[in-house]
């Protein structure tokens, strides 16, 4: 995410967008350990 946008959007907002990524980063990787673990 670049830069500048980050610092147009507030805190609270920052920190949704945050939180949003580690969601979609957790969707991508947990099937990935599931396939490991089986």
């Amino acid at each position: 995410m670049p830069v500048k946008i980050s610092k147009n959007i507030n805190k609270s907002e920052n920190l949704l967008v945050i939180f949003l990524w580690l969601n979609s980063y957790n969707l991508i990787l947990k099937p990935r350990f599931n396939i490991r673990k089986g």
